[in-house]
C-alpha cells in the first residue's frame, strides 16, 4: 500500500480547492489498481460540492467526517480547511459504505446490513481493518457502535465521532455525495495490511478516589456507592451548576475501569457531557456500566504532549518489530477536548511528534468527540474500545 496526505485551507472556492488537492495527488502519488480516500473537513465546508468538483479529476470513493481541526503530514496542524488521505494498493481492497438512518433500536441491523453488503463485494475471506466514523447522536453513543461491529466482525476497529465547533449538534459524516447526522460510514480494508495500534492518555493528577457506580443506564450515571452522582462530585470542589457540562469540565476527565472479559479490566477515559441538576445525574459521551470504578482526574498540557510522544514511540517500536511489511500510513483520532485544552498552543500535538514522524509515512487525523481504537489485553489479544480524551493511532 502507498498513501499521500494532502491539505488545502480553501473552503469557499471549492473548485480551486479540488484542483489544488488533485494536483498534489497527481504530483505525489501514482495510483494502483484499488484506491480510496479518507477526508476530514471544517463544518463550514460544503463537502458534497467539494467532492463533486474533485470528481472532475478522480473518481475513487471518499468517506469521512467533519472536524474542529485536522492533523496532516502535508501541513502539520490546521484549524480550517479540507484534508484527504489517499490510500492505494494492488494487493489491498477498499470497500466503503454508509448505513441507513440509525437509532438505538435499529443500529445493529443497519450496521450489519451495510457490512454484509460490503463483504459480498470482496474477494477476500476476511477484512484486516475496519475504519468507521459516526455523528454524535443523543440515543446512540460510541460504545454502541463498537458493540455493533464487535457482534459482526472480529476485525480491529478504528475511527471516531465527528466533531464541530463545540455545539455538539452540527457534526456530520459523509460518503461521496451523501452527508448525514444519523448514519455511520465504514471502510473495510482487506488483503496485505498489517495494522498496529496505540492509544495513550497521561494523567498525573487525580482529584478523587475511585468510586463504584451503583446505578446507571448506559451513559447516564445516577449513583456512586449509593449516593447521588452530583453529591459525590460536589465534594471534589468542581462546579456542578452548569447543565451543559462539556466545556465546564474540559480540563477534567473521568477515569473508568471497564471489564473486557476473561477477568481483564482496562482503564478508559470518559467525558462528562451534561448534568441533570434535578435528578443529580450526569450524562457521559460513553457508556458507564454498573459496577465500574470511576474517579475524577485533572488533565494538563504536559499530559497531552507526553501522551502523544509515548504513542509515537510505541507504535514505531511495533512497526520495527515487523520485518516483512512496509508501513506507509498513520491515521489518528484525537479528542476534541484535548484540542480545546490546548487553545493557546493548538499545534502542541503535532509538535510532539514532529521529530518522530518517518519521512516515508503519510499522516492524517482529526479531533473527535470520542475515539475508537483497539487496546491490547495480551500479546495476541485485542479488544475494540471507545475512548474519550485519548490520543489514538493506527499504522498500516
Amino acid at each position: 500500500m502507498r498513501s499521500i496526505s494532502v491539505y488545502t485551507e480553501e473552503i469557499d472556492d471549492l473548485e480551486t480547492a479540488a484542483k489544488d488537492l488533485a494536483d498534489k495527488i497527481s504530483n505525489g502519488l501514482e495510483l494502483c489498481k484499488n484506491t480510496c480516500a479518507i477526508m476530514f473537513c471544517d463544518i463550514e465546508a460544503d463537502e458534497q460540492e467539494f467532492i463533486s468538483e474533485f470528481r472532475k479529476y478522480y473518481d475513487f470513493p471518499i468517506l469521512g467526517a467533519t472536524s474542529v481541526a485536522m492533523l496532516s503530514s502535508d501541513v502539520g496542524y490546521a484549524d480550517i480547511g479540507i484534508s484527504l488521505l489517499v490510500l492505494t494498493a494492488d494487493d489491498c481492497e477498499f470497500n466503503v459504505g454508509i448505513t441507513e438512518e440509525i437509532n438505538f433500536d435499529n443500529a445493529e441491523v443497519c450496521i450489519r446490513n451495510e457490512y454484509d453488503r460490503l463483504k459480498s463485494l470482496s474477494k477476500y475471506e476476511e477484512e484486516k481493518l475496519i475504519v468507521t466514523y459516526a455523528p454524535v447522536m443523543n440515543d446512540f453513543v460510541g460504545d454502541d457502535i463498537v458493540k455493533c461491529f464487535n457482534s459482526i466482525s472480529q476485525a480491529p476497529l478504528f475511527g471516531g465521532m465527528a466533531s464541530d465547533g463545540f455545539t455538539i449538534k452540527d457534526n456530520r459524516v459523509f460518503l461521496n455525495g451523501e452527508s448525514s447526522q444519523n448514519r455511520v460510514v465504514m471502510l473495510l480494508i482487506s488483503g496485505n495490511i498489517r495494522p498496529v495500534f496505540q492509544h495513550e492518555y497521561t494523567i498525573i493528577n487525580t482529584k478523587d478516589v475511585m468510586h463504584t457506580v451503583t446505578k446507571s443506564d448506559r451513559n447516564i450515571v445516577y449513583e456512586m456507592e449509593g449516593e447521588k452522582f452530583l453529591d459525590v462530585l460536589a465534594r471534589t470542589g468542581v462546579n456542578i451548576n452548569e447543565e451543559d457540562a462539556y466545556l465546564s469540565f474540559i480540563g477534567t476527565v473521568f477515569e473508568t475501569m471497564v471489564d473486557v472479559g476473561n477477568n481483564e479490566k482496562i482503564s478508559v477515559m470518559r467525558d462528562l457531557n451534561t448534568l441533570n441538576i434535578e435528578e443529580k445525574s450526569g450524562t457521559f459521551l460513553g457508556n458507564v456500566a454498573v459496577g465500574s470504578k470511576m474517579r475524577l482526574c485533572l488533565l494538563n498540557k504536559d499530559d497531552i504532549y507526553n501522551s502523544v510522544k509515548r504513542s509515537f514511540v510505541d507504535v514505531v517500536e511495533q512497526m520495527n518489530a515487523i520485518k516483512d511489511y512496509e508501513y506507509s500510513t498513520f491515521l489518528v483520532s484525537s479528542c476534541a477536548g484535548r484540542f480545546l485544552l490546548l487553545s493557546t498552543e493548538p499545534d502542541a500535538e503535532t509538535k510532539a511528534y514532529a521529530d518522530m514522524l518517518p519521512k516515508t509515512i503519510a499522516l492524517a487525523g482529526f479531533y473527535s468527540y470520542g475515539e475508537i481504537c483497539p487496546t491490547y489485553i495480551g500479546p495476541d489479544s485485542r479488544f475494540n474500545v471507545f475512548h474519550n480524551k485519548t490520543f489514538t493511532m493506527v499504522a498500516f
